[in-house]
C-alpha cells in the first residue's frame, strides 16, 4: 500500500532542507503537536527506511504513532505499516522518567517486513508489518511482556525475551502491599506519588518467576522455550572485541571487522567520551588502529562503503562545542577525507545522548533538526557530502515566522567554552530594552522548549522577548581522563559544576549587554532537572547578572533529598558532595536553594510533577515564609518529564505567561486567567511597596 500522507499529510520531496520564513505566528498547539520521528533503520537490502512517527493529541490527552517506510531512492514512495501502539516509558533498571523507551524496528533478512516490540492496553507483545501491503499482525501472546527480541540468522523465527508473567506480577503487588515494603537499594522513596520500585528487583514476600526465553516460528506459529545459549548466539558481539567497544561493521567480505574503542589515556569509557577507530582481522585477531587524529572522536557510527575501500564514521565535533561531522577512512591509502560538518542535530535518535544516523550503501538517513527547523527525516550521500530533506513530517511549521537566531560562545571562569542560540521576536531585533530569558541546560537541534520541552523558546520570542537557549560548559575529555568516582568528585567538589555554569551564563549576559541586544535588568531564566538544579542556584548567587524572574521544574540540591531520595539518591550524592551532615555541611550550605534562599528575589514558578514535588517543597515554604513571590504547581501523574498534552500545554502557557508578567508587565486578557493573574498580581504588590 502506497500513502502520500503521514499522520496529518507528512510527505513530500523538496530541494531545499532549510525552513523557509513564514508568516503566521507560532502558536503553543503547533509545538504541543509537532510529529517526531524515531531512529531510521534501514533494511538489509538497502532499498527501504523504516520509521515510526509520534504526534500528541489534545482531543485524547494521549499520543498516536504509527510505523512508516519509504524508499531510499524514491521519497515519494511511502508505505503506511500500521499502528505503533502506546508510548513506553519503561526501561530496563531505571524508574519511568518521561523518556519515551527506544523500539527500533527489526528487519527480516530478506528485507520484506518488520518486527517491532508493540504495547496496546498495558501488555507489550511482539508485532509484525509486511512491506508488500501493510499487513499488521501480533506474532506473541506471552503471558509476561516481551522486553527483548532477536531474527535468527534467515529470519524463519525469533527468539524473545520475556518478563514474568502478569498474574505473578498482580500477586506479587497484592502481597507485598499486604505485608509492606523492604527498604532496598532498588527502592526510590523520595517521589511524592508513592514508592516506586526502580528495576522491579526488590526483596519480594515470595519469589518471583524471573525472565525467559521463548522461540516463536513465523510459519507454524508454534512457540518452545528456548535457553540463554540461544539467545546469545544471536548477539552482535564479534571475537576478539575488548567489552569496552562501542561500535563494530563487518567489511563487506568479512575479511575484517571496523570497530571503536576508548581512545588512549581514557579511564572511564563512555560513548560521549572520546574513542578510536580500528581494524580487527578476525583470522589472528591482530588489531590495526588508526593513527589519523580524525580517528580519533566522540564516535556516533561506522558503516562501510558499498566497494568496501572506505569506512564511513560519524562523531560529534569539538571536545566541549558540540558539532556534526562526516568522514570517510581509507584503511588502504592511509587516509581520511571529510564528507559533511554542521551544526545541526544529524542523528539516529533524540535523545540526552543521540545515537548516530543509521548508514548503509552509502547513504545515510538522519532525523534532522536546527534551531527553526523542525524534525524531519533527511538523506546524505556519502560520496558527495549531499544532504537533502527526504521525508517532511512538519510542513505546516513552514508557514511559521521565526525571530533571527544567532549562535553565541563563551566560557566559563576557568575558559572552558559554551554555546547558546540568540533569539530574537520575530518582525523585530534585539535592542537595549528587550527582556531576556534564559533557558537550561542544552540547545542543540529544533528550539523547542529546552531540555525537557517546558519553556516554549519561540512562543517565548513571538511574545516580544529575546531567548538565550544555553548549552552548558562541559569539559568532557578532562573528566574522560578520570576514574569515575574521581571525575564525579571532581565535578562537584566545592560546587564546581554550578559555578562552572553560573559564570558562563555570567559571561554570556555580559556579551548580549555589551552588543546592545537585551535589558540587563530584565533578565529570567528557566530549566528543568539539572536546568533546574543550575537556575536556582544562580538566582541565589549571581551577583553580576539582575534577575528580574524564574521559572524551574523543582529545586535543586537540598539536604532533604540526601536521605529522603532513598538509598540510590543518598550514594549519589556522597560520592559527588559528601554527607550534609557530616564533613560537607559546608559544600551543601553552598549549593542548597533552601538554605540560600535569603538571597533570592527573583519572582519563582516552580511547575512540578506529584512524582518529584516533594522536593521542592522546602525552598517553597522557605521562599513563601519569607514574605518572597513564589508559586508552586504540581501535575499528577506525571514523573521527571511531564508527557500528559494537556499538561505540556498548559506548562508551556503558563511559563510563557509568567515571564511575560514580571518582565514585561504583560498580562493575557483570556478570561480563563483572571484567577492567574489575581494571584501574581498579590505576589507582586508587597515589592511594589
Amino acid at each position: 500500500m502506497r500513502t502520500g500522507m503521514l499522520l496529518a499529510g507528512l510527505c513530500a520531496t523538496l530541494l531545499s532542507i532549510h525552513a523557509v520564513a513564514g508568516t503566521r505566528a507560532i502558536t503553543a498547539m503547533d509545538l504541543l503537536t509537532l510529529s517526531e520521528p524515531s531512529a531510521p533503520t534501514i533494511s538489509p537490502d538497502g532499498r527501504w527506511l523504516a520509521y515510526q512517527v509520534t504526534q500528541a493529541e489534545l482531543a485524547t490527552n494521549d499520543y498516536r504513532s504509527s510505523w512508516f517506510a519509504v524508499s531510499t531512492t524514491d521519497s515519494s514512495d511511502v508505505r503506511a505499516l500500521g499502528s505503533a501502539g502506546q508510548i513506553s516509558y519503561a526501561m530496563p533498571g531505571r524508574h519511568a522518567t518521561g523518556f519515551p523507551a527506544l523500539r527500533e524496528p527489526q528487519w527480516t533478512n530478506d528485507s520484506t517486513a518488520i518486527a517491532y516490540l508493540m504495547t496496546v492496553a498495558g501488555q507489550t507483545q511482539l508485532w509484525m508489518s509486511r512491506l508488500e501491503d501493510g499487513l499488521q499482525r501480533q506474532l506473541t501472546h506471552s503471558e509476561g511482556d516481551v522486553l527483548d527480541f532477536r531474527w535468527d540468522r534467515d529470519s524463519h523465527s525469533v527468539i524473545y525475551e520475556r518478563g514474568p508473567a502478569r498474574d505473578a506480577q498482580a500477586r506479587y503487588s497484592s502481597e507485598a502491599g499486604k505485608s509492606g515494603y523492604i527498604m532496598s537499594e532498588s527502592l526510590q522513596s523520595y517521589y511524592g506519588a508513592g514508592l516506586t520500585e526502580i528495576d522491579g528487583t526488590v526483596e519480594r514476600v515470595a519469589p518471583l518467576e524471573g525472565n525467559g526465553y521463548r522461540v516463536y516460528d513465523l510459519k507454524s506459529g508454534a512457540e518452545r522455550v528456548a535457553t540463554q545459549a540461544e539467545w546469545d548466539a544471536l548477539g552482535s558481539r564479534v571475537g576478539g572485541l575488548e567489552e569496552a567497544t562501542y561500535y563494530h561493521t563487518p567489511h563487506p567480505t568479512n575479511s575484517m571487522v571496523a570497530f571503536s574503542r576508548p581512545a588512549p589515556g581514557i579511564r572511564f569509557p563512555d560513548q560521549r567520551h572520546p574513542s578510536q577507530l580500528a581494524l580487527l582481522n578476525p583470522r589472528d585477531r591482530v588489531v590495526t588502529a588508526c593513527e589519523d587524529a580524525l580517528c580519533t572522536g566522540r564516535m556516533a557510527g561506522l558503516s562501510w562503503s558499498r566497494d568496501g575501500q572506505e569506512l564511513y564514521f560519524q562523531r560529534r565535533e569539538r571536545d566541549t562545542v558540540d558539532a556534526t561531522a562526516f568522514y570517510a577512512w581509507s584503511p588502504t591509502k592511509g587516509k581520511v577525507r571529510r564528507i559533511l560538518v554542521s551544526d545541526d542535530l544529524l542523528v539516529g535518535a533524540r535523545a540526552l545522548a543521540p545515537s548516530g544516523c543509521a548508514m548503509r550503501n552509502d547513504l545515510a538517513f538522519c532525523i534532522h533538526e536546527a534551531p527553526t527547523l523542525a524534525p524531519e527525516i533527511a538523506r546524505l550521500d556519502l560520496r558527495t557530502g549531499k544532504l537533502s530533506r527526504w521525508v517532511d513530517l512538519n510542513p505546516r511549521m513552514r508557514e511559521v515566522r521565526f525571530g533571527r537566531v544567532t549562535r553565541i560562545e563563551f566560557k566559563d571562569a576557568n575558559g572552558t567554552p559554551a554555546f547558546g542560540h540568540f533569539v530574537e521576536p520575530p518582525g523585530g531585533k534585539a535592542s537595549p530594552a528587550c527582556p531576556l530569558v534564559i533557558t537550561l541546560y542544552l540547545s542543540r537541534g529544533f528550539l523547542r522548549g529546552a531540555v525537557g520541552n517546558e519553556y516554549p523558546i519561540h512562543l517565548l520570542a513571538e511574545r516580544g522577548l529575546c531567548v538565550l537557549s544555553v548549552d552548558r560548559p562541559e569539559n568532557r575529555l578532562a573528566y574522560a581522563q578520570l576514574d569515575h568516582p574521581e571525575a564525579m568528585r571532581l565535578l562537584h567538589h566545592d560546587g564546581r559544576d554550578h559555578k562552572s555554569v553560573l559564570t558562563a551564563l555570567e559571561a554570556a549576559v555580559e556579551q548580549l549587554t555589551e552588543r546592545g541586544w537585551i535589558d540587563p535588568k530584565r533578565v529570567g531564566i528557566s530549566g528543568l532537572s539539572d536546568g533546574a538544579d543550575k537556575g536556582t542556584y544562580a538566582i541565589s548567587h549571581s551577583t553580576k547578572i539582575h534577575f528580574a524572574a524564574a521559572a524551574v521544574s523543582g529545586a535543586g540540591n537540598d539536604p532533604v533529598i540526601h536521605y529522603y531520595g532513598g538509598p540510590q539518591y543518598r550514594d549519589k550524592d556522597s560520592l559527588r558532595i559528601g554527607d550534609p551532615f557530616g564533613d560537607a555541611q559546608a559544600a551543601w550550605r553552598e549549593l542548597s536553594p533552601m538554605l540560600n534562599a535569603s538571597r533570592i528575589e527573583a519572582p519563582l514558578l516552580i511547575q512540578a510533577s506529584d512524582f518529584e514535588y516533594s522536593l521542592a517543597v522546602p525552598l517553597f515554604l522557605t521562599l513563601k515564609e519569607a514574605g518572597k513571590p513564589v508559586e508552586l504547581i504540581v501535575y499528577p501523574q506525571e514523573r521527571h518529564l511531564k508527557t500528559q498534552p494537556v499538561h505540556r500545554l498548559r506548562v508551556y502557557q503558563r511559563n510563557v505567561d509568567w515571564f511575560g508578567f514580571w518582565l514585561s508587565g504583560r498580562e493575557d486578557p483570556d478570561p480563563d486567567k483572571r484567577e492567574q493573574y489575581l494571584r501574581w498580581r498579590a505576589l507582586r504588590a508587597p515589592m511594589s511597596d
